[in-house]
């Protein structure tokens, strides 16, 4: 049977158009009515690029454009993976677009060199990079703003599963979107995602289009998870757990894409009232929820590593955030440091700026990268000695006179390490007690009219010491700031 679409017959440029009572009116498909209701959000008013593949679901929605009315441009691509076999899917695409009326542009890539180049050794991202990437270019040369590809229910469905079973979180569990930036103002836009492969089935045998179909044999290759997902594990589940186990999963999606939306815009404004002139500041950012200040680091990864970004780094950064010391180095050279009570991006090879000091009054308190640093004058004690460095030092009042301070390591510095025969630098003594390098930039260095005096967590200066001569002491005391857990 012949598909004749309503209301998509053509006529030349210049002829008249028919008298309304002389036109075709053929009933909607429920599937074109789905279609035609989501475009209406989802493909603005302009020409539409179709991902053409020769399957059924390209296929059913290229035909439900053209029902529509749609101005409609079908685009299929070879990646250069499967031979004979590519070239049976071009001719299939070809075969719809001309039963349908619609132009066909086709191309080829090479998808196995793009894997090659990237070096991620996923032959799947690549092809579906060159994918993309053509159907970018045919959307420009044609003048559309929009690319349709025809994802369906089902497909939302194993996706959200199968990132469930990788322990995806609320981003991956949101499943696919109907709608992404494609590039240079272009959209990505999926009309199918409300309807269901049963759905596509029974459209493409109600219009004739099925003997025309094509389905890609990897389709059925069980050596890819998704596969195995959807003809091994989904059946069972229906089977054995729920019938509607499809439902659940679209649902679980939907829901965690609404949690995701209020997460992001909790995480949007806290990233605004953190900002400061030279970087975040850290003290919102710890003050937060822990679920709003996660998204807020995922939204800060993603800036400056897009694409590129994992959990880890998120994990990395967010120990950052609550330490107030150290860095997190980024894919593509990006590094997150905490300066001070300040988060700053550095570019490769450009340093980090230097935390300005916070002065340390005596008596008095300072806060610096999450802790209270504290300062007083008291008497001499047999126990003075036997402070914790990590918690506190004492030093001989008489000789400890001038500007007491709190900041980073500089180069440069020096100090005479109690115990040791003579001075040396504070980078090769951080070194020999083996701090890992990123929490040597960041270890907090008591300073004595800007000379150090007592490393925190290690050692004070040999000079500064109490002796039995001492009759009053320096007590220098830390301790977490309220709402940090522990140093």
């Amino acid at each position: 049977m012949d598909y004749n679409p309503p209301l998509a017959r053509r006529r030349c440029p210049g002829a008249p158009p028919s008298p309304p009572e002389k036109r075709t009116r053929v009933s909607l498909h429920p599937l074109e009515r789905k279609v035609l209701r989501a475009s209406r959000a989802l493909l603005g008013d302009g020409p539409v690029v179709v991902g053409a593949s020769g399957g059924a679901d390209s296929t059913a929605l290229l035909a439900a454009l053209v029902a529509g009315g749609r101005d409609v441009v079908a685009a299929h691509l070879d990646h250069g993976l499967r031979g004979e076999e590519a070239r049976r899917d071009r001719d299939a695409a070809r075969a719809v677009a001309d039963r349908l009326g619609v132009d066909l542009v086709d191309g080829v890539a090479d998808a196995a060199d793009e894997a090659r180049r990237r070096g991620t050794g996923s032959l799947e991202a690549a092809a579906r990079a060159v994918r993309y990437r053509f159907l970018l270019g045919v959307a420009l040369e044609r003048g559309a703003d929009r690319v349709a590809v025809g994802h369906t229910a089902d497909d939302q469905a194993e996706t959200v599963l199968l990132r469930a079973l990788r322990g995806a979180g609320l981003a991956g569990l949101s499943g696919i979107p109907r709608r992404r930036a494609l590039g240079e103002g272009v959209l990505l836009v999926r009309p199918l995602l409300r309807v269901t492969r049963a759905e596509v089935e029974d459209h493409l045998r109600a219009r004739g289009l099925a003997d025309l179909v094509v389905e890609d044999g990897s389709n059925r290759d069980r050596r890819f998870l998704r596969n195995r997902l959807r003809h091994d594990v989904l059946p069972l589940l229906r089977e054995q757990v729920n019938p509607r186990a499809d439902e659940a999963l679209r649902r679980l999606a939907a829901q965690a894409r609404k949690a995701r939306r209020h997460l992001d815009g909790a995480a949007a404004t806290l990233l605004a009232e953190a900002e400061r002139a030279s970087g975040l500041a850290l003290a919102p950012l710890r003050a937060a929820d822990p679920a709003v200040r996660n998204q807020a680091l995922q939204r800060l990864v993603a800036l400056h590593a897009p694409d590129r970004a994992a959990a880890e780094h998120v994990r990395a950064l967010a120990r950052l955030v609550a330490r107030g010391r150290g860095r997190c180095d980024l894919p593509g050279g990006v590094r997150l440091e905490a300066v001070g009570e300040r988060l700053v991006a550095v570019s490769p090879g450009v340093a980090a700026p230097a935390a300005a000091p916070v002065s340390l009054a005596v008596p008095g308190e300072a806060v610096d990268a999450g802790r209270v640093f504290e300062a007083r004058l008291r008497p001499a004690a047999a126990s003075d000695t036997d402070l914790d460095p990590a918690r506190g030092a004492c030093l001989d009042a008489a000789r400890a006179r001038g500007a007491l301070a709190v900041r980073r390591r500089r180069e440069g510095d020096r100090f005479w390490p109690l115990g040791a025969p003579g001075t040396r630098s504070l980078k090769r003594f951080l070194i020999d007690r083996k701090v890992p390098r990123d929490e040597r930039a960041s270890t907090p260095v008591v300073t004595l009219d800007d000379q150090p005096v007592w490393i925190v967590g290690h050692r004070i200066d040999e000079r500064f010491k109490v002796t039995p001569a001492t009759d009053t002491v320096l007590e220098l005391q830390v301790r977490a700031a309220a709402g940090e857990k522990g140093m």
